[in-house]
C-alpha cells in the first residue's frame, strides 16, 4: 500500500467520521510516538466514531498501521483494546561479497505487513496526554517462509521476531 493511498484514506475517514459524527463524540486525535502504530517512529491520527470506538491511521520512519480502537471504560485516561493492521516485522538483510583482501556489503529493509491486537491506555474526551499500548503480533505477511528461505540458503539469522511489542506517545485531542 503506497503512502498516497493511506493519507487519502486518513482524510476520507476524518471527513466522514466529521459528517455523521455528534459534536460531543467528534474529536481528532493526534500523537507522535514509537511502536506499530506509528510506522515505527512517527505520527498516528485518531477519530472518534462513536462514543467509544475511534479509527486510527499512523505512518513513519519504517512504516504504516490503519485500525481501530475500543475504549470500554469512561474512565480518563481509559483502556483500551486495538486491533491494527500493518508494518510489525523489520528484518535488515545485508549480503557481503569479496574482492580481494577487501569486502563489498550491502544492506536493505524488508519490511512484513500483518495484523496487530492490543491492550494500553490513552487520553479520550477533550484531554491529551500520553498513551501506552502492548501489543500482541498475530500475523507477520510471509516472514516465516522468508526466514526459512533464507536460512535454507546458508543465510545466518540474528533477528529479534519475539511477538510482543511496545508502543507509546503523546497525544493531543482537538
Amino acid at each position: 500500500m503506497s503512502i498516497k493511498k493511506i493519507l487519502y484514506s486518513l482524510v476520507f475517514i476524518t471527513l466522514s467520521a466529521h459528517s455523521f459524527a455528534d459534536d460531543e463524540v467528534n474529536k481528532t486525535a493526534f500523537s507522535i510516538g514509537l511502536g506499530i502504530p506509528y510506522g515505527v517512529v512517527g505520527i498516528n491520527i485518531s477519530q472518534d466514531v462513536t462514543e467509544d470506538v475511534e479509527l486510527t491511521a499512523g505512518i513513519g520512519v519504517f512504516g504504516w498501521a490503519v485500525g481501530a480502537r475500543y475504549y470500554p471504560s469512561t474512565e480518563t485516561p481509559q483502556f483500551r483494546l486495538s486491533g491494527i493492521y500493518g508494518t510489525n516485522t523489520i528484518v535488515m538483510v545485508e549480503e557481503c561479497g569479496f574482492a580481494g583482501s577487501s569486502s563489498n556489503c550491502t544492506s536493505e529493509f524488508k519490511h512484513y505487513e500483518g495484523m496487530n491486537f492490543g491492550i494500553g491506555f490513552g487520553p479520550r474526551g477533550n484531554e491529551g496526554g500520553w498513551n501506552a499500548d502492548v501489543i500482541l503480533i498475530l500475523t507477520r505477511g510471509n516472514f516465516n517462509s522468508d526466514r526459512n528461505d533464507m536460512e535454507s540458503e546458508g543465510y545466518e539469522i540474528d533477528a529479534d521476531e519475539g511477538a510482543i511489542k511496545f508502543s507509546g506517545g503523546y497525544s493531543w485531542r482537538f
